[in-house]
C-alpha cells in the first residue's frame, strides 16, 4: 500500500487499486495476466500519478495512475523477484530496491543501479524522513534474519540489532516520532516473530541499543 493525503494505492495479486477518496471507494487501475505480487509501491508526494512498484520480476513506474508501466533495467545482482522498495524523501532520484539476493540502489532515478548489500531476501526498506542519510533494511526467509542500517543513504550497511535476541526473525518494520527531546532522527521499530516489538528509543539513555517496547505477542 502507498499513500498521499486521500490518495491510497493498494497491489494485490496482479492488480492495482486505487482510490481518490481516503479509502471509501478503490477501482481497479491495473491488471496483470497471471499471478504477481505486488510486495512494496511509493506514490509520488508531488505528483500521485507517479508510482513505483517492485512487483514479479521487476521494478517499474507509471505516470498515469497505472494504466501504463516502464520498466527499469535492474542490474547488479539476481533479480528473478523483487520484494522491497523504498524512495528517499528528499530527493526521488534516490532509490533502494531489495530482491531475493541482494539490496539494489540508484542515485540517477533508475539508469544505473549498484549492488550495495548481500542480503537474503530483503523484506523491509525505510528511509528516516527526518535524516535520509539513514536508511534500514531487513533481510530474512531463506537465510538466517539480519537488520541493517546505512548512515550515507543507502551506500554502506552494517548490522544493526544490538539488544536483539539470538535467533529472530523480522516480521514488520516501521519508523515514527521521537521520544527524545530536539530529536533530529526518527525511532525505529521493528516487530519480531514470537518475541513482540522492539524499538530504538527508550527511555533511558541507551540510545543505540534496541530494547523491548511496551507491546508483546
Amino acid at each position: 500500500m502507498a499513500v498521499h493525503g486521500s490518495v491510497i494505492y493498494v497491489g494485490g495479486y496482479s492488480t492495482l487499486y486505487l482510490s481518490t477518496n481516503g479509502g471509501d471507494t478503490f477501482n481497479p487501475t491495473f491488471s496483470y495476466p497471471g499471478l504477481r505480487t505486488m510486495n512494496a509501491l511509493w506514490v509520488d508526494p508531488g505528483d500521485t500519478n507517479h508510482v513505483v512498484a517492485a512487483w514479479g520480476s521487476s521494478l517499474s513506474q507509471t505516470i498515469n495512475s497505472g494504466h501504463d508501466w516502464t520498466k527499469f533495467t535492474l542490474t547488479g545482482c539476481d533479480t528473478a523477484y523483487t520484494s522491497a522498495l523504498a524512495v528517499d524523501p528528499s530527493n526521488d532520484q534516490n532509490m533502494l530496491v531489495g530482491t531475493w539476493f541482494c539490496l539494489l540502489r540508484t542515485t540517477d532515478g533508475g539508469a544505473t543501479w549498484n549492488n550495495v548489500q548481500l542480503m537474503s531476501y530483503v523484506n523491509f526498506i525505510q528511509y528516516d524522513p527526518l535524516n535520509p542519510k539513514l536508511v534500514y533494511a531487513s533481510g530474512d526467509w531463506r537465510g538466517p534474519s539480519v537488520l541493517m542500517r546505512s548512515t550515507d543513504g543507502g551506500l554502506t550497511w552494517n548490522k544493526y540489532d544490538s539488544g536483539f535476541p539470538s535467533s529472530y526473525q523480522v516480521a514488520g518494520m516501521a519508523i515514527g516520532p521521537s521520544n527524545q527531546k530536539n530529536a533530529t532522527n526518527s525511532a525505529v521499530y521493528a516487530g519480531l516473530s514470537g518475541w513482540g516489538i522492539y524499538t530504538t528509543d527508550p527511555q533511558s539513555l541507551l540510545f543505540n541499543v534496541w530494547l523491548p517496547s511496551l507491546f508483546r505477542n
